[in-house]
């Protein structure tokens, strides 16, 4: 196995490598299958084609949020945003179709709605689970007075709306 796992370093990713001694099913499981975790996966198969990866991620659609600002801006298409996950997973990565249950690192393990997967190294890139209710007022303002959010593909649009309907002002987008 490639000694660029120890050096791997991506923005909202742990990485975990295991040192178990058991045989694994993978050299690395990666939990997400967005843009963190399938670039992930593809800079480790550049620098070692021979690594056995998994992709632990239930979604068939995946989203390129980083395109959504200029989508909410009319400079991108919002459907060039979406795409189907087998057109983006790296065709020498496993895709298990799954949803992640629990972590078992003590084992090197990760359990699935579906099963168990082993490994030497783990990558967890879930992504962000959207609570727009737990912000009173919030939920039920998008789309009206201007408030938009760029966090949901389904939200998008409010922004794109609010920017060509303003004639003149200034737009300001925070993270």
């Amino acid at each position: 196995m490639s000694s660029m796992l120890g050096r791997v370093r991506a923005t909202g990713c742990v990485l975990r490598r295991g040192f178990s001694s058991t045989k694994a099913d993978y050299d690395v499981v990666i939990v997400g299958g967005g843009c963190g975790g399938i670039g992930a996966a593809s800079q480790l198969l550049m620098k070692d084609r021979g690594l056995k990866i998994a992709i632990v991620e239930p979604s068939n659609e995946h989203y390129y949020q980083p395109g959504w600002t200029l989508a909410g801006a009319n400079l991108l298409p919002m459907k060039s945003t979406v795409d189907e996950m087998s057109n983006v997973m790296p065709k020498k990565v496993t895709w298990v179709k799954q949803r992640c249950e629990t972590f078992a690192p003590e084992e090197n393990k990760v359990v699935t709605d579906g099963g168990e997967l082993t490994y030497r190294t783990l990558l967890v890139s879930p992504g962000i689970r959207l609570n727009f209710d737990h912000v009173k007022g919030l939920e039920e303002s998008l789309g009206k007075n201007g408030v938009c959010s760029n966090y949901s593909y389904n939200t998008v649009s409010f922004t794109r709306q609010f920017a060509e309907s303003t004639k003149k002002g200034t737009f300001i987008f925070t993270s």
